[in-house]
């Protein structure tokens, strides 16, 4: 039935992810682990479907395993309300249909008269006869029925014989066209009324835009004491005012500089924000962002099309793009409104070691069009900018170290949305360590105290934390690998560092597999997923499946110092990314964007040429040209 209805989903550009919670958790792990992936599961699907997760349940005669209390931590018990003595499915029922009265749950009752046929030996697996789990098990289906009546429904089936083919004894069942219909109706139901059928498809451009503002929006949210700095960039802003107080004549860029981790981005997110509360005319550019958004090239076209709306770039090239820059800003010095133009972490573009890296930046800009750009401090994006050739040079604007407060600020937040905090004498070690004048090594650290179980030597795991942001996250990584029996950590951060904008989570389960055709199950990507979740971000826009790359640039950096050091092993996985995305992936965008790149980087120059010449394989001839030259 899945397979149908994923189908019925692709046909209308809509990608059906399912988990299975049943089933897929690896076998060692505790029962923590396999509640928090369980539950944690539901909490994704609801935060993508509005609140209203898409949620099938079938219940049988058995009640399901009830922990004891002792099994279960104070902090899931606070976490998820839980209640004794409760199944963990019965717990998922009440997460993912009862909190949240949720019209796309859908519940199945199994008829029970097909147990007549069955063998004795084989009763035990679907009956209960523990009388609370029978009292239980009675009562939490009337509550169903009396709860959701529209969303109940009852279904039989026949027993259909023992199948031996796995090596284990297992009961095949039949007469399950009921139940196939009553699933196809309702799901196809409740998709269409939350996602009604679109035939608009969305430009390039209006994807990264979508992915922009989705990445300013979470690291707006991250900015703490940066209030002096905020202040100079929006005076900047809105009156044109520099470190002088001067406001008349052309202005230079502002460029906001600072180390890896310091929080330029976050401050820059902020305050592109509330420019956009201000409703100035604002163009912005976050490096990294999404797919595509380091080349140089792009950036331009786009600068070029925000100063010319519908003006075509096509064919256009990098001095020609430069021209229009110039002529783009002269036109709106001549305007009276005030024009904004933001551009985050010119560092990481990809010309950065070539000659003309940030010429098409001019060095002043009109007194109504504010202009602030960022980037790590002594990179040779900054080297350049400050060239006395280029005057007059960009205004400073140095993140200086956070104060105590701040850094105490940070740590307490941190550890409250997961209810932990640390003693006074352990907080005082934290913030006095030299990394904690950086805001990225102490969102880490605390990350890394926080699944560190062991109380009483919490005191020394602070003391022995690097203290510089690159070897904390060697340390990290070093143990994330060292404790993932299955390599799968270590797979994901290759592959996420081999890619071109991050990797989706279909993609991801595919490429975790031995068997490029048969993704992992859905749980044990789970895991991978929850271990990862502080390194990791979602690029993708909203209702779009979920597609992940790094946090921060410095984590993709020592994944490549670590991890991917040796060339040949590096190859590896850009190769098993290019048979992937040429040999079994179905969305041809993708293939498009992926597959060319990873086969150059594998060394497959063969496979590569071949793969260009066939010109079907492209969606349009717009699309093989840009990717051609592109690699070519």
């Amino acid at each position: 039935v899945v397979p149908e209805l994923r189908e019925w989903c692709e046909e209308k550009s809509i990608n059906l992810i399912e988990c299975d919670l049943r089933w897929g958790v690896p076998k060692d792990s505790t029962t923590e682990t396999t509640i928090r992936t369980c539950l944690g599961e539901i909490n994704r699907c609801a935060a993508e479907a509005d609140g209203e997760p898409f949620f099938l349940n079938m219940l049988g005669e058995r009640y399901g395993w009830i922990p004891d209390s002792s099994e279960i931590s104070e902090e899931i018990q606070e976490e998820y309300q839980w209640i004794f003595p409760t199944s963990i499915t019965h717990m998922e029922i009440i997460h993912a249909a009862y909190k949240m009265q949720n019209k796309n749950a859908l519940f199945l009752l199994r008829d029970s008269e097909f147990l007549a046929d069955l063998p004795p030996q084989m009763m035990k697996a679907f009956v209960d006869d523990h009388p609370l789990n029978k009292a239980h098990l009675k009562a939490l289906k009337e509550n169903l029925r009396q709860r959701y009546p529209g969303q109940v429904f009852d279904y039989s089936c026949q027993y259909g014989g023992i199948d031996e083919s796995t090596g284990r004894s297992k009961v095949k069942l039949k007469g399950l066209e009921v139940f196939c219909q009553i699933v196809l109706e309702f799901f196809k139901s409740a998709i269409n009324r939350l996602i009604p059928t679109v035939n608009q498809t969305l430009s390039v451009e209006e994807i990264e835009l979508s992915m922009h503002n989705q990445f300013i929006e979470l690291r707006g949210q991250l900015v703490l004491g940066r209030g002096e700095e905020i202040t100079t960039v929006m005076n900047y802003v809105q009156h044109g005012t520099i470190s002088d107080g001067s406001g008349s004549g052309l202005l230079p860029p502002l460029i906001v500089l600072g180390s890896s981790g310091s929080g330029k981005s976050a401050l820059m997110a902020y305050c592109t924000l509330e420019i956009q509360n201000l409703g100035l005319p604002l163009f912005f550019h976050f490096v990294g962002a999404c797919p595509g958004s380091t080349v140089p090239l792009k950036l331009l076209e786009k600068l070029v099309r925000w100063f010319n709306k519908g003006f075509s770039v096509e064919d256009m090239s990098v001095k020609q793009l430069q021209q229009e820059i110039k002529e783009g800003v002269e036109e709106l010095g001549k305007r009276e409104e005030v024009f904004v133009i933001m551009i985050d972490a010119v560092n990481q573009l990809a010309d950065v070691e070539s000659q003309e890296h940030m010429d098409w930046l001019p060095s002043s800009f009109p007194h109504n069009v504010r202009c602030v750009i960022s980037a790590v401090t002594d990179s040779r994006s900054v080297i350049l900018l400050s060239d006395e050739r280029r005057a007059p040079s960009p205004v400073p604007l140095h993140l200086p170290d956070l104060d105590t407060s701040v850094r105490q600020k940070i740590v307490e937040r941190k550890l409250g949305e997961y209810k932990k905090k640390l003693d006074a004498e352990q907080m005082k070690l934290l913030i006095d360590s030299p990394g904690a004048s950086n805001p990225l090594w102490l969102s880490l650290s605390c990350e890394e105290l926080r699944v560190f179980g062991v109380f009483e030597t919490i005191t020394r795991h602070i003391v022995n934390l690097p203290s510089t942001l690159k070897e904390l996250l060697k340390f990290i990584m070093n143990r994330l690998t060292a404790e993932d029996e299955d390599d799968n950590i270590q797979k994901v951060l290759g592959l996420l560092a081999c890619s071109r904008g991050g990797l989706g989570e279909t993609e991801l389960q595919y490429l975790l597999s031995d068997d490029l055709s048969k993704a992992v199950a859905m749980m044990v990507w789970a895991q991978v997923r929850r271990t990862l979740k502080p390194f990791l971000r979602n690029v993708a826009g909203r209702r779009e499946e979920e597609r992940l790359d790094f946090f921060h640039a410095s984590i993709q950096e020592v994944v490549l110092e670590t991890i991917l050091q040796d060339s040949e092993e590096k190859k590896k996985f850009h190769l098993k990314l290019a048979d992937y995305f040429e040999l079994h992936c179905k969305d041809k965008d993708r293939v498009i964007f992926m597959a060319p790149e990873q086969l150059k980087l594998a060394g497959k120059r063969k496979r590569l040429l071949e793969f260009l010449r066939n010109e079907k394989r492209f969606g349009t001839p717009g699309q093989w040209k840009d990717r051609y030259y592109e690699v070519v």
